[in-house]
């Protein structure tokens, strides 16, 4: 199920099979909120950079962006035609970029709900999303099994910049990015963007289906 951080770390957000969004503390584990209005079964959530707002979709094609102070749905946006899978925060708190089973990657302003960018859409699903820390640069996961790629955009312009598949091999759906931008995790290979190489691989018969990295790198 999906499950997220507030930036500060001191609560959580989880999915329960009821379709809730749920708000923890973290260090007591008592239960401080419930948020309900995002239709269907919840495959993605994220947490604004502020702390102040929750995002999340799932297979009805919709997202739904909560205020957590008041706990009102602020922005209601639909533009996907298959499920959505993954939804990710921008840096600066205002844009918010979201993936689905249709292949597309969508990029919305969250205070106005505004659809701003349409990426992708040729590739299958998307099954990662995760933002450079420069704010500008965008990077998924799209395909299934073999016929993964990863790919970078600028959303500033719309180009690709980077398309990476790493030849034919199994991989799980998620990748990171480094807290610098500079490298990727994705399944069993850490990946240094610039070249475009594998610098690392974890030894053994493994398939990496998660993938995060340490505050530090």
């Amino acid at each position: 199920s999906p499950i997220t951080w507030r930036s500060d770390g001191k609560e959580l957000a989880t999915v329960d099979q009821t379709g809730l969004a749920n708000i923890w503390n973290a260090s007591n584990g008592q239960l401080i909120a419930s948020l309900d209005g995002c239709p269907g079964t919840i495959n993605a959530i994220s947490w604004s950079p502020d702390g102040g707002r929750l995002a999340a979709g799932g297979d009805r094609r919709k997202i739904v962006v909560w205020d957590l102070a008041s706990g009102d749905i602020v922005q209601s946006l639909r533009a996907h035609t298959a499920s959505i899978q993954r939804i990710d925060w921008n840096p600066d708190g205002v844009r918010l970029a979201s993936g689905g089973d249709d292949g597309r990657v969508l990029i919305w302003d969250a205070k106005t709900g505004k659809r701003l960018t349409s990426l992708g859409g040729d590739h299958g699903r998307v099954s990662s999303l995760d933002w450079h820390p420069d704010g500008n640069q965008l990077m998924a996961v799209v395909g299934v099994n073999r016929r993964r790629t990863l790919k970078i955009w600028d959303t500033a312009t719309g180009e690709e910049v980077v398309s990476w598949s790493g030849g034919n091999e199994l991989r799980g759906g998620r990748a990171a990015l480094s807290p610098d931008g500079s490298r990727v995790v994705w399944g069993d290979d850490t990946i240094d963007l610039k070249t475009q190489t594998k610098i690392a691989s974890v030894a053994g018969e493994t398939w990496g289906r998660h993938a995060s990295w340490s505050p530090s790198g």
